[in-house]
């Protein structure tokens, strides 16, 4: 751009240096033609000479002017330059902007690449000793991220309409799960399905946490399990939505006294 602007220059001071050399030397001709021509002194003076229309008339001719001509030129040429300005300032500009999009892009895929979540495995459903119609229900939250998060909130609902929420307030670290989970009041039928290993449940469970940014999320599953007194239990994914959260981080417990 510097290069095309000085090349620019150039050609303008060389174009005005060939107007000013030839008005120079259109002046000089008309200086020896003038020196040529017979003087008036010598036309006696009882001789009426007719005047011309040049000698009565000697308006300004703009066009024979040089120093006009050079103002001229240098104006157009300053609009030329300006205008050559405001493209260089318009398309600088507009570097600067897909820059700055291109450098948000870089750090919106760097934080999805590093998105952290959640997963609920090795489901559980037993029997409670002490009620007829009474199920435990356990699971485990894995990080299966490869940095630590902080679990907040684990908030279960049950088939029952009852909902148990846990404070676990602790470092989740990856391959290092935390066991939660809740009981789910039953009919009788339902336990007898139970017995067969024929029980299907339907459960919710929403994990609210905060990644490795401080940022808090809200991860919603929905499982819908089934199995029974034959051991351990398969949950089927119908629900597992990831979202940002405004709760809050739970306040942290004192200490038990002994």
């Amino acid at each position: 751009m510097r290069l095309c602007i000085g090349l620019f220059i150039f050609l303008l001071l060389s174009v005005g240096v060939l107007v000013y050399y030839h008005c120079a030397k259109n002046g000089q001709d008309k200086a020896k033609v003038e020196q040529d021509q017979p003087s008036s002194a010598a036309i006696p003076s009882a001789v009426h000479q007719p005047q011309t229309k040049n000698e009565t008339t000697n308006a300004y001719d703009a066009s024979k002017d040089c120093l006009y001509r050079l103002y001229l030129l240098a104006t157009i040429a300053g609009v030329l330059v300006a205008c050559g300005g405001i493209y260089a300032i318009w398309k600088q500009t507009e570097a600067t902007k897909q820059s700055a999009k291109a450098a948000e892009d870089s750090v919106k895929l760097q934080q999805s690449s590093q998105r952290q979540w959640v997963n609920l495995e090795k489901w559980d459903v037993s029997k409670v000793n002490t009620s007829r119609t009474l199920l435990a229900i356990h699971f485990e939250i894995v990080n299966r991220t490869t940095v630590p998060l902080t679990l907040h909130y684990v908030i279960t609902k049950t088939a029952d309409g009852k909902t148990n929420t846990s404070v676990p307030a602790s470092l989740l670290t990856p391959n290092n799960p935390c066991v939660s989970g809740a009981a789910c009041e039953v009919t009788e039928n339902q336990m007898d399905l139970f017995d067969q290993n024929k029980l299907v449940l339907q459960i919710e469970c929403v994990v609210l946490f905060a990644d490795a940014f401080g940022k808090h999320w809200e991860q919603t599953f929905g499982r819908l399990l089934s199995g029974g007194a034959g051991g351990g239990a398969t949950a089927h994914d119908r629900r597992n939505i990831l979202r940002e959260s405004d709760h809050k981080s739970p306040q942290p417990q004192p200490p038990e006294a002994h």
